[in-house]
């Protein structure tokens, strides 16, 4: 009789370990990709599970398989390894899939994969989508255009979540095609495609890029205007007293000064990875951006020399682990993130972190005349077009930076 055994073979570059589930009939084995997905902390050194939770996964994983297994009744005897190997792992076109249910295994394989923002947005968006639906299980091919359009249009009067939340779901979409359907045998379980018109891209109100005035002005800021919360004495009303505070007592505000500044020196680097950076040699910094991790072969690799002006915000923000110390400083991405742009409203309203990323590109190619494919590559980005080409070609990272130091130079002169 067919035989369902448990193997751990690698554990990822991610930290995560997917395992596989060994079928093995008349001395044939054959592999079988599992949903589950563990973390280094649930198994030992020697592969033994040590996490009871982890446990329950697998033996709900192998039980799937053994049960359809016995509803052959031992006729697994006349079939080849591969024809049971077919059975086992093809699914009838009359299962259904619930969005909610498989979301969260999406959601689950994100946080493993410590992409935590992801998988918290993908949390979110469903977590929205449910309440608009007001059901609790939702069929996966219900999932049409005038369907999500509907969704889309109950967002009218948000900025970014009419747009993030189609896209986080267009993502949970995206990994049940992969896992259900295989177009090569003619089985296709996820039939719908609604992102084909549907569109999840976001159009931001006015400019990405600030001026140059207005980032010099970001730069040389020593002081903003607090308002104080005070009593009236006889009133009793509340009023709010302008006080010019200097930043070095305002921490948050200085924090969110030399990110945005640090991230115009080091290219448009994000929140993200300035967080996480752990990589420095002399005066090249290296770092995979986490936004391309998993769309490029080179994990988006990227050194970029620091010039003079970066070197006080070096010291300041020195770490001990890590490139920078703002993991020993803040708890999680999120709340560095959400300092930063908190304290940036201080220094001015219209003010986001992203525009420093922005504003280097715009003048990179309106005022230094830089080629795009240039500027382009310097923002490190992932380009599916350029992904061939990319396989043969060595970058020379210095052609970067010299780019880098003639926008530093004609901006902040």
């Amino acid at each position: 009789m067919a035989k369902i055994s448990v193997t751990f073979p690698y554990v990822s570059q991610t930290g995560t370990i997917r395992v596989i589930l060994k079928l093995t009939h008349k001395g044939v084995r054959r592999s079988i990709l599992s949903s589950v997905y563990l973390t280094s902390d649930e198994i030992t050194k020697a592969k033994k599970i040590k996490s009871p939770s982890a446990q329950r996964r697998i033996n709900s994983e192998v039980n799937k398989y053994i049960t359809k297994l016995e509803t052959l009744n031992g006729s697994d005897e006349y079939m080849s390894p591969d024809e049971l190997l077919n059975f086992l792992t093809v699914t009838p076109q009359t299962d259904y899939i619930d969005f909610f249910e498989y979301s969260l295994k999406v959601i689950d394989k994100y946080r493993l994969m410590g992409k935590a923002k992801t998988s918290q947005g993908i949390k979110t968006a469903i977590n929205s989508f449910r309440d608009f639906c007001g059901v609790q299980r939702l069929d996966i091919n219900e999932l049409t255009y005038n369907f999500l359009n509907k969704y889309q249009l109950s967002l009218y009067d948000t900025k970014r979540s009419k747009t993030l939340y189609l896209a986080m779901i267009r993502i949970v979409l995206n990994h049940a095609k992969d896992e259900f359907n295989d177009e090569d045998r003619g089985l296709v379980l996820v039939k719908v495609s609604p992102f084909r018109k549907l569109s999840t891209k976001y159009e931001s109100e006015g400019k990405r890029a600030i001026d140059i005035s207005l980032l010099r002005k970001v730069r040389d800021t020593n002081e903003v205007t607090i308002n104080y919360i005070s009593t009236h004495r006889t009133t009793r009303k509340k009023m709010y007293l302008p006080t010019q505070v200097p930043l070095l007592k305002l921490p948050r505000v200085q924090l969110a000064q030399d990110m945005f500044m640090l991230s115009f020196y080091l290219i448009g680097m994000n929140e993200v990875d300035l967080y996480k950076c752990t990589t420095i040699k002399g005066n090249i910094l290296s770092y995979n951006r986490s936004k391309v991790t998993d769309r490029r072969d080179d994990k988006g690799y990227f050194e970029v020399r620091l010039e003079p002006e970066v070197m006080p915000l070096m010291r300041k923000y020195r770490g001990k682990d890590r490139v920078f110390n703002f993991s020993e400083l803040y708890s999680s991405v999120g709340t560095f993130i959400s300092a930063i742009n908190k304290g940036l409203k201080y220094i001015d309203k219209s003010l986001t972190f992203y525009q420093a990323r922005h504003t280097w590109a715009t003048i990179a190619v309106n005022d230094i005349e830089a080629d795009k494919l240039l500027v382009h590559e310097a923002l490190n980005h992932a380009d599916e077009r350029m992904k061939i080409t990319d396989k043969y070609v060595i970058k020379k990272f210095d052609r970067y930076w010299e780019l880098n130091r003639k926008v530093i130079d004609y901006s902040l002169r």
